[in-house]
């Protein structure tokens, strides 16, 4: 029965089905289709964990819309004309916000954040887990060890090996931009995108692309171009690819692409079967040079090819370059910031060839800030990079984002946030540098708020090649060329971009720019033969052949002669240029004069007078027909050592044994013969940074067969027929016998500094100290410069002979009949009599050094015991101020008497009276720490409260990162100025301990002759209270300029006490400065209004709360110089603190 019953249902719905209409299904499912989407619309307009958030209602409900924005490549615009019109967080997707402000950054792209990168910016990748570039894998542990792997492409020393090559590309652009053959006005946007593949190619693949050279391989271009554009649309909508739509709607494109991933797999693939040779070879190490020689971290295995063709892919679609095109347009569009860093670089650099990386570079802060604001101005990825909040969550600026939601901050949006960069339309380079009417704030959120590149786990891992190939570019551009528009009424626009989705953004149109040859001109005498060397250099590059050594010698001899010739056989007179080089260029110029309808310069022929006396139309008319003499070939010269180096010592201490007998020494003796003429030490590295010593020049002088040993196991060592010749040549240019080079040194260094104390003995007193301060320290060299030797010699004392005590007979101890010393009372108003007057030859100058001063931790005494190889027994005990200074240690006939005048130290056998000379060192590096901690204004301020009047400032080099150095240029720079100028310190540079140790030595001797003839004058122990020795000194010596003053060692140290010697206004301005921010020169200034702690304290309590207090500070200091200026934002954290 039941059976039945379901059989009669099954029958009458079958019946139901055949008897509905085609039309009835079609209706149904239309309506199934509307109630889906108006119920998807319902749910995301007010029921989405979105929902509560600003945006169009459209892009809230669907994202085809941002997918026609996109296709467009104007997303990035319309997402900051969002954020314009709804606020800091918009809804620009169903499941996606944006934001613009600086803490959204760092809450999204920051480390160890609960974020992952967005399907967005996967698509395209392979499913095999090798497949995935950087670029688009997550961050997950097989992508760390990747980006390792990455990182040594671009560690300092790839960068430095890469520089070369880079300069030689933009050389060769500077060439083309002014070569006749081409387009008058030229598209920077394509020149410089020509460059930087080219840079790309040679950096990454070890050949270059020839895109500047060769105009038929810049169709790549349009390759890439459709590479990223495809990326772009796979990004915003993935549902394009996934559904196939991509085939229909972009036929053309997905065809380029295709051809794109070809091109680079024939190139990974050359660059792969080539490692074999270019490792046989020696040739340098390119980018994919370390990862063909990686290895899996956990199988030891080499890397897959599916991992090397992906980076490829990467590498060169992130070649094109948009931010030189940037920084150029807008130099040429405010030609005021060009002519400035025009004449910052004319006034870094003597010539292009020492436009390179390195101190200099570091320290052309406009260049710097230029770059930067072309960096926030057009960003290399303008729109912004989705990341996809994980399980449990994150907050992003106080918003909590769900899991599954996507965020991001847009560059663009970012960049011109009014809030964070005001006038962000216009170019101010301005706005990175304390100088120029930006205060500290300003700058810091600048600097702080802006992140071209990236940050945290996800930070463009090639930013240090980015910012090289930036700086070098630009500076050897302006700094050569004279540019001006073509149409100048294209740069009223601002530059535009595309957003291309990736880390570069590709220009839209650029205007043509006419480049003058300006420096180019004068940059070599003859450029025509000049570029065809190179041209020839650059051709035997690409064939490894022999011949390229040739050329580039050719090559640099024509390019530094200063004369122009007129006919190429006249270059032969120039090293590296033969007869068969000079006629291969005769060839050339004779087709570039057939060519350019010019006539062929004729042959100079060589006159030979018969006598000095006949005239010129004497000359046998045949003469000028006659072929120049075939040149002989020229005699290898033999090597000579530099000067006081590691090989000239040992050629030298080998010289003085017996050539007869073939004596040979072993190692030991021979550097104990060595070290008297070597400035660096045999037995220690100069820096501790490195393991190399000066005995290293050994291996040079036995590969040049100029020293042999013999011996086993101990060697020993004598110098070979050819190294005899050179040891005579040195000695004979040192005066024929051994140690004579070392004395003319000590001869001219004597002569020269007495010279040098002569001429400032007429130096006015108000001109003196800066005159010899700014010789020995340049800012622009802190980092790494190399001291002139000169320098070393003449700059070693900021002193002149005015300044120096004239030996006064009437004013001499005065003996008693008890045998004592007479010295008048002191009185309240002290007087110069009141003082103790040691006699010239009653001591000895010595030098106290600092007990912590030491080499390393574990070589104590290097430093004392190389002042004794310099003939200087330094004291060493631990000094309450400075590094070094110099005592008077009086003879024990008169130590008993000035101790009965109470002059001497209790409890001290001896007495020791402090000079007027101190010295303060400072390693690079600790500099820079002191100067962030703030000790560095610290120390200052008790080196002025010493009572010493000669401080010396020395800056020893260390070596510290470019980066390093780039960040913290600008505050060394203000250090050093503020030192020579405001302290009136003298500064003085050395590029390594040994040679801070010859100066010190060289010092030490020079103030034993200036004050061993001198009588000083020196105040009592007990006379005075330490805290007013200081005054009494300064009014001393204004009264009596040409006297010496001293103090005994024990009112040195109280005056130097951190506490003891520390007034109340001391406590005060100490109390101030505790706040970040308050310098000793604004606290100075708001000790004067509010002179007291209590006086401060009630003036804040006299405000009502809130505003009044905060700006108490700020509405009296807001208008003085910038330096003791003191802004609203400083004000308030003074306020929160005293208030």
């Amino acid at each position: 029965m039941a059976s039945s019953q379901v059989h009669q249902l099954v029958v009458k719905l079958r019946a139901c089905v055949q008897a509905t209409r085609p039309a009835d299904v079609a209706l149904v499912g239309l309506a199934v289709v509307a109630l889906t989407f108006l119920t998807t619309c319902i749910y995301r307009l007010y029921f989405h964990p979105l929902a509560r958030y600003p945006g169009p209602w459209y892009m809230k409900v669907t994202s085809l819309y941002d997918f026609y924005i996109g296709v467009g490549e104007r997303r990035h615009l319309h997402i900051h004309h969002l954020h314009q019109k709804y606020g800091p967080v918009v809804r620009y997707s169903p499941n996606a916000l944006a934001f613009n402000d600086p803490q959204a950054f760092r809450d999204i792209y920051g480390f160890k954040r609960n974020f992952r990168k967005a399907d967005a910016t996967t698509v395209g990748a392979s499913g095999h887990p090798d497949a995935r570039n950087t670029f688009s894998e997550p961050l997950t542990e097989n992508a760390m060890k990747k980006r390792r792997i990455l990182s040594q492409g671009f560690s300092e020393s790839a960068l430095r090996d890469a520089e070369e090559f880079m300069i030689e590309k933009i050389q060769i652009l500077c060439k083309q931009l002014i070569n006749p053959e081409t387009e008058k006005a030229k598209d920077m946007s394509l020149w410089l995108n020509y460059l930087a593949y080219d840079i790309m190619g040679e950096v990454v693949f070890g050949k270059s692309f020839d895109m500047l050279t060769n105009p038929s391989l810049r169709y790549v271009l349009d390759l890439i171009d459709s590479m990223v554009f495809s990326t772009l649309l796979g990004g915003i909508a993935p549902w394009i690819y996934r559904s196939g739509l991509i085939n229909v709607l972009f036929p053309r494109l997905l065809r380029t692409r295709t051809k794109f991933i070809a091109y680079v797999a024939g190139v990974v693939q050359n660059r792969i079967a080539a490692e074999a040779d270019a490792a046989a070879a020696g040739r340098r190490k390119d980018f994919f040079h370390y990862l063909l020689n990686a290895k899996d971290a956990d199988t030891g295995k080499p890397l897959p090819i599916e991992f090397l063709f992906s980076e490829g892919v990467l590498l060169v679609v992130g070649g094109s370059d948009t931010s030189l095109a940037a920084t150029l347009f807008y130099l040429l569009k405010y030609p005021q910031c060009m002519e400035r860093l025009r004449q910052e670089l004319d006034a870094k650099f003597d010539s292009v060839d020492e436009i390179r990386s390195g101190a200099k570079l570091a320290r052309c802060s406009y260049l710097r800030a230029c770059v930067d604001e072309a960096l926030r101005m057009a960003p290399p990825g303008p729109g912004l990079l989705p990341r996809a909040a994980l399980k449990g969550g994150e907050t992003v600026n106080g918003e909590f984002i769900p899991e599954g939601i996507d965020v991001g901050v847009g560059w663009w949006a970012l960049a011109y946030n009014e809030k964070y960069f005001p006038e962000p339309d216009m170019f101010r380079p301005e706005r990175y540098l304390t100088s120029d009417g930006s205060t500290n704030e300003d700058t810091a959120t600048a600097k702080d708020c802006y992140w071209a590149f990236s940050m945290g786990p996800r930070k463009c891992p090639g930013i240090k090649m980015a910012y090289q190939e930036l700086y070098i570019t630009i500076a050897r551009l302006v700094y050569l060329f004279d540019m001006h528009p073509e149409r100048p009424e294209e740069l009223q626009k601002n530059f535009e971009l595309l957003d291309h989705f990736r880390c570069a953004a590709c220009l839209i149109d650029f205007c043509a720019v006419v480049f003058a040859p300006g420096k180019m001109a004068e940059d070599c005498a003859n450029p025509l033969l000049a570029g065809w060397l190179k041209e020839w250099m650059d051709e035997a590059k690409e064939r490894n052949s022999k011949g390229y050594t040739v050329y580039k010698k050719a090559y640099q001899s024509i390019k530094a002669c200063p004369l122009a010739f007129s006919h190429p056989s006249e270059a032969q007179q120039l090293n590296g240029l033969g007869p068969k080089l000079c006629d291969r260029l005769t060839e050339k110029l004779k087709q570039h004069c057939e060519r350019n309808g010019l006539v062929m310069p004729s042959k100079k022929g060589r006159r030979n007078r018969t006598s000095e006396d006949s005239p010129p139309d004497e000359a046998r008319p045949d003469e000028a027909e006659q072929s120049s003499p075939v040149r002989r070939k020229r005699k290898a010269q033999p090597y000579v050592p530099k000067y006081r180096s590691g090989a000239y010592g040992l050629i030298v201490a080998l010289g003085t044994l017996d050539h007869e007998s073939n004596q040979a020494i072993p190692k030991p003796d021979l550097i104990e013969l060595a070290q008297p003429h070597c400035d660096a030490s045999y037995t220690v590295p100069s820096d501790p940074t490195k393991f190399f010593t000066a005995w290293k020049s050994m291996q040079t002088l036995e590969s040049k067969e100029l020293v042999c040993t013999k011996g086993h196991p101990t060697k020993r060592y004598y110098l070979s027929d050819e190294g005899w010749e050179v040891a005579e040549g040195i000695q004979a240019s040192a005066g024929g016998r051994p140690g004579a080079a070392k004395k003319k040194k000590n001869q001219r260094e004597t002569t020269s500094t007495r010279r040098e104390n002569a001429s400032r003995s007429v130096t006015p007193e108000s001109e003196k100290r800066q005159t010899a301060s700014a010789a020995p320290v340049q800012p622009n060299r802190l980092a790494g410069a190399a001291a002139r030797r000169a320098s070393d010699d003449l700059e070693v004392l900021s002193i002149s002979e005015n300044d120096m005590p004239e030996s006064n007979p009437e004013t001499r101890f005065v003996r008693s009949d008890g045998g004592k010393l007479g010295r008048r009372p002191t009185g309240s108003n002290s007087s110069l009599e009141d003082t103790i007057i040691l006699p010239a030859g009653s001591f000895e100058v010595k030098m106290v050094l600092d007990m912590r001063e030491v080499r390393t931790t574990t070589d104590r005494d290097y430093i004392s015991g190389e002042l004794k190889k310099h003939g200087i027994t330094a004291t060493i005990r631990s000094l309450p101020l400075g590094d070094v200074l110099w005592v008077a240690e009086v003879n024990p006939l008169y130590t008993n008497r000035l101790k009965a005048a109470s002059v001497g130290d209790e409890g001290d056998n001896k007495v020791e009276i402090v000079l007027e000379h101190i010295l303060e060192r400072k390693r690079l590096d600790d500099l820079i720490s002191s100067i962030k901690d703030g000790r560095f204004h610290e120390q200052k301020f008790r080196l002025h409260r010493s009572g010493i009047k000669n401080v010396t400032y020395l800056i020893e080099e260390y070596s510290i990162s470019s980066e390093r150095s780039e960040k913290y240029g600008d505050a060394l720079e203000s250090a050093v100025a503020s030192m020579q100028v405001v302290d009136n310190f003298f500064v003085k540079q050395t590029t390594k301990l040994d040679d801070t140790i010859r100066y010190l030595a060289r010092m030490t001797k020079t103030l034993k002759g200036l004050y061993e003839s001198k009588d000083i004058n020196v105040i009592p122990a007990q006379s005075f209270e330490a805290e007013a020795v200081s005054l009494l000194l300064e009014r001393f010596r204004k009264n009596s300029p040409g006297r010496a003053f001293g103090m005994t060692f024990s009112v040195f140290s109280a005056m130097c006490d951190k506490s003891e010697s520390m007034t109340l206004r001391d406590v005060y301005l100490k109390m101030l400065m505790c706040t970040r921010g308050v310098t000793g020169e604004k606290a100075i200034e708001i000790q004067k209004i509010w002179p007291t702690p209590r006086a401060l304290a009630e003036a804040f309590e006299a405000q009502e709360k809130g505003n009044a207090r905060d700006a108490m500070i700020s509405d009296r200091l807001g208008s003085t110089i910038p330096r003791k200026k003191v802004g609203k934002a400083l004000s308030t954290k003074i306020a929160e603190i005293w208030g």
